[in-house]
């Protein structure tokens, strides 16, 4: 035989010990000896073997209780024995071929016997190592199937990497399997995320109607002498109540301990503080249409903050689609900035600092929100720490809003604020969490076309059919953007089920 077998030898006599493992040396083997049964099954144990040789006789444990030991082991109970007998021990013989002993040898064995002996036992271990693992590999490829059977077609999860590399028929049906897993893999990704891109389409459509009537109704309260930061207090606190109302009722607030009290005080000065008060400060400078349009730039700054920081993965059609929604964004800014009265450029350069606050929570939000409370909980704490923020600002400043004892215009626009609010700050973290900070982005382009209707339809301010231009290049780059890449979202059954729920699955 041209194949080493690794040989431990079993014998309390030393002389025997040398001389078999001599012998099995001889004939190319590696051998390992041992002097009591107790030292062959801890070799066992932690040693790969192919055969042993074992002497019947031996103090303390013999050669039956070390067989009787291997076959009640499922890791042992298939290792071929060989035993050492005396010519005169053939019932000894005999008693441990009936325990599981493959054959036996005399101590005074024949070097041409022994070599026939052992040479032919390693042939028979290795013929049944061989069969044992066809089987192994014929169970792994009919679970393939049945994987496939309960809808999961990723090729990854199949296990057919080992199987595909043989050779043979069992081979050849491996790697069927796996590449048609493959087609139909890759199909049904390409099919869920042109799906997940028009769902997040419309939430962007969605999330851009509700957030472009905030700058219209800051503009009316603006001419009701509303109060910026007072506003954005009131805001802040009724959008604020009503997300941990309905978090209290259902049971998702989380204890004071756990909640990272440095995120929500970042969040609520992007998120409401900085961004609300400034956009209430803007809207009595500058008309909304002209805010609505500023905010767009949010995508392409989103799109620099995550490149920057590799939380998404840039690339160049992802960047050719918010180069194209700009584009449609600066046919509008051509339009509404022509003939622009020169006051009111600066409040618009100052209103730059909005879309960079939006882009930086977006990015902040990406990164680093607590996977531990829910969307509506974020928001709701986010909400009421800038509450408490802004209330001594505007205690101070003497920007308090005192509502009035019956309400009036100021009190309904304020309450028509903090409901869009509260309603895009949970639609947009959404989006966030199950799109990516740069897709969510472009909810900017929709803000844009809808707080210019909302403009006109509100505050008739002017609007023009370039808007309906602008509209189809900023759609446009949108499905270049497309939601991020992320790791494939698997049916719920196939990837933690047991053979009996396999089973189950399949029938």
């Amino acid at each position: 035989m041209s194949r080493t077998g690794r040989i431990l030898v079993v014998d309390d006599t030393r002389a025997m010990r040398l001389k078999l493992a001599g012998a099995a040396t001889s004939l190319g083997h590696q051998c390992h000896a041992v002097g009591s049964g107790s030292e062959a099954l801890d070799h066992m144990r932690g040693h790969p073997v192919d055969a042993v040789l074992l002497d019947i006789v031996m103090p303390e444990m013999d050669g039956f209780d070390v067989l009787k030991a291997m076959k009640s082991d499922p890791a042992l109970r298939d290792i071929p024995v060989i035993v050492i007998s005396s010519l005169d021990d053939t019932e000894s013989a005999v008693t441990a071929i009936e325990l599981g002993a493959e054959d036996f040898l005399p101590k005074n064995f024949d070097p041409v016997i022994f070599r026939a002996r052992v040479n032919t036992l390693l042939q028979k271990k290795y013929v049944r190592d061989a069969e044992v693992d066809y089987l192994n590999q014929v169970e792994k490829l009919a679970r393939a199937a049945q994987i496939l059977k309960v809808g999961n077609y990723n090729p990854s999860k199949l296990g057919l990497g080992e199987i595909s590399e043989r050779d043979d028929a069992l081979g050849d049906l491996a790697r069927v399997f796996a590449d048609a897993a493959q087609k139909v893999y890759e199909r049904e990704r390409r099919l869920r995320q042109s799906i997940k891109t028009l769902r997040g389409g419309f939430g962007l459509i969605v999330l851009g109607l509700i957030w472009g009537l905030v700058a219209p109704l800051s503009r009316m309260a603006s001419g009701l002498e509303a109060h910026p930061f007072g506003m954005a207090f009131w805001v802040s606190l009724l959008s604020g109540l009503c997300c941990i109302g309905w978090s209290v009722a259902k049971g998702t607030v989380p204890k004071a301990r756990e909640i990272p009290w440095g995120y929500f005080l970042a969040y609520a000065l992007l998120g409401a503080v900085v961004s609300e008060s400034l956009l209430f400060i803007v809207a009595g400078k500058v008309e909304a249409s002209i805010i609505s349009i500023i905010i767009v730039l949010e995508g392409f700054l989103a799109f620099a903050f995550a490149a920057f920081t590799r939380i998404e993965q840039p690339s160049l059609s992802r960047f050719a689609g918010l180069l194209l929604g700009l584009l449609g964004v600066l046919v509008i800014l051509y339009d509404k900035f022509t003939g622009a009265v020169p006051g009111g450029l600066l409040w618009t350069v100052i209103a730059l600092a909005i879309p960079a606050c939006y882009a930086a929570e977006g990015i902040m939000l990406a990164a680093k929100r607590p996977e531990h409370i829910p969307t509506v909980t974020t928001v709701g704490l986010m909400q009421l720490t800038a509450a408490a923020i802004l209330l001594p600002i505007a205690l101070s400043t003497g920007e308090m809003i005192y509502p009035s004892a019956i309400p009036g215009a100021l009190e309904l626009t304020v309450v028509l604020i903090a409901a869009a609010s509260l309603s895009a700050n949970v639609l947009f973290l959404y989006l966030i969490n199950n799109l990516g900070a740069v897709f969510t982005g472009q909810a900017a382009y929709f803000t844009t076309i809808a707080g210019i209707g909302w403009s006109m339809l509100l505050l008739g301010e002017s609007l023009n059919a370039w808007i309906w231009a602008a509209l189809a290049l900023t759609a446009a780059g949108l499905f270049l953007v497309g939601p991020k890449r992320e790791a494939e979202l698997e049916p719920p059954p196939a990837m933690a089920m047991t053979p009996s729920m396999l089973d189950t699955a399949a029938g």
